[in-house]
């Protein structure tokens, strides 16, 4: 609303602002009604009859319309402030979302089932997209943002804020305040540097009218501050992103190639089942030859040699031949050992007592029966665990092979396919040693006369 001094009456009066080339008819402030504007900058001091118009009076009558140009000032800076604040915003979830992206493939929780449950990485690796997703978390490379102003909306953002963040040094000076004022004109390019300079004195000198504008002023001041702890809250999150790559690719090395990583405990695995095989069917085979040995028998109480007492009536001097005897009770060949022998321990005892009396080999003059040596080549031949084929690849399980597969899946040449590679022997693997005719001893012991197959000689 623009005020002028009448001539005619010496009195302010309302102006008809078309006359004064600016449109006020409305502004960005609410309700569309015009801004308080100011007659020509000479106005206030026009002077009719020797009167003086003062400035005070000026004010003082347009104080309720300096108050309403007021609002306006502030609700322009709000409104700054709201598209600045926006943009922060918008540029706070275009960060976040760039970040969420560069997250780590893959959690520490699934990393470490998959290092754990051997099925689980088996059917893992049968998706190309699981591998990628494996491989790409395994090389640990960061592909987020360095800095906020690395999104793509900075700059816009950083325009808004620079216009908003200025209003608390605008409102300090006349060309701030000005610029403010003509930025709620409804048509600024038509504002009248008298009437800019009038509005300006009009809102300062009004407290009613500077409060709002220096309360929004306010607020708009805060917006750098705002830019400021996000760029330094983003700083903060981008290097725990970065720890966060690095840190699963490095769990997937400790978890899969690591000392005690999956590769590592099944190969450690495998090759500690073949030396407890081959340490077991060992001990059981010694077991077995001690049982065969007589001398070791003889040491162990479990056959004794006893001479009967020579009858009366016998020449003198004659001796009885020599007889063995069995202890049964202190057999206690294992269940495993008897394993290698391939009977039971019925069988076993059995063999011995018609090893030591049988009747029908009775020679007191010729006892040659009793040079029939158990562990003879005729009977029995022992191999070791290595010529027995106890080796990792038929120690090896289906799902051991399956693992080693998906490792390589997963690793490349970083895994050794070859330490186990024949996977049509998986869990093959024999623990018996001993090869021990016993039909054909049974049946020599049986009858004198019998020759077996694998008998060659006689001891």
């Amino acid at each position: 609303m623009a005020w002028y001094l009448n001539p005619e009456t010496n009195q302010l009066e309302e102006q008809d602002e078309t006359t004064q080339g600016v449109d006020l008819s409305g502004s960005r402030g609410a309700g569309g009604q015009s801004t308080s504007s100011a007659a020509p900058s000479n106005a206030a001091t026009q002077t009719t009859s020797g009167n003086f118009t003062d400035i005070n009076k000026y004010i003082a009558l347009n104080q309720p319309q300096s108050e309403a140009l007021g609002q306006r000032v502030a609700s322009g800076i709000d409104e700054n402030v709201t598209t600045a604040n926006t943009s922060i915003d918008q540029g706070q979830q275009e960060f976040n979302d760039a970040l969420t992206a560069a997250n780590p493939g893959m959690s520490q929780a699934e990393i470490k089932k998959l290092a754990s449950d051997p099925a689980k990485l088996t059917e893992f690796v049968k998706d190309p997209t699981n591998v990628e997703r494996f491989t790409t978390t395994g090389a640990g490379n960061y592909s987020g943002p360095n800095a906020f102003s690395d999104i793509g909306s900075y700059a816009d953002l950083i325009k808004n804020v620079g216009t908003a963040a200025k209003a608390p040094e605008q409102i300090k000076n006349e060309g701030g305040r000005q610029e403010l004022i003509k930025d709620v004109y409804s048509d600024p390019s038509r504002a009248k540097a008298g009437m800019l300079g009038l509005d300006s004195a009009l809102v300062k000198q009004s407290p009613g009218a500077m409060k709002p504008v220096e309360d929004s002023a306010k607020a708009a001041g805060d917006l750098n501050q705002r830019v400021t702890d996000i760029q330094n809250n983003a700083n903060t999150a981008i290097t725990a992103q970065k720890e966060a790559v690095q840190g699963r690719a490095g769990d997937i090395q400790n978890a899969f190639l690591g000392e005690t990583g999956a590769y590592n405990r099944l190969k450690s695995g495998i090759d500690k089942r073949v030396a407890n095989l081959s340490t077991e069917a060992t001990k059981y085979r010694d077991e077995a030859k001690n049982y065969l040995d007589k001398d070791w028998l003889r040491s162990q109480g479990i056959i004794s040699d006893f001479t009967p007492p020579t009858p009366s009536g016998f020449v003198d001097g004659y001796v009885m031949p020599s007889e063995t005897r069995i202890d049964p009770s202190k057999v206690n060949i294992s269940a495993k050992a008897l394993g290698q022998l391939g009977i039971t321990k019925n069988q076993y005892v059995d063999l011995l007592n018609k090893w030591a009396s049988p009747p029908e080999r009775v020679n007191a003059l010729d006892p040659s029966w009793q040079g029939v040596d158990f562990s003879s080549p005729d009977y029995v031949s022992f191999g070791s665990p290595t010529s027995a084929g106890i080796n990792r690849g038929n120690v090896a399980t289906d799902q051991e092979y399956e693992t080693l597969s998906a490792l390589s899946t997963l690793f490349g040449d970083q895994i050794d396919s070859g330490f186990i590679n024949t996977p049509d022997q998986a869990g093959s693997y024999k623990t018996d040693l001993t090869d021990f005719n016993y039909q054909d001893l049974l049946n020599y012991l049986s009858n004198p006369t019998y020759l077996g197959p694998n008998v060659t000689s006689r001891r």
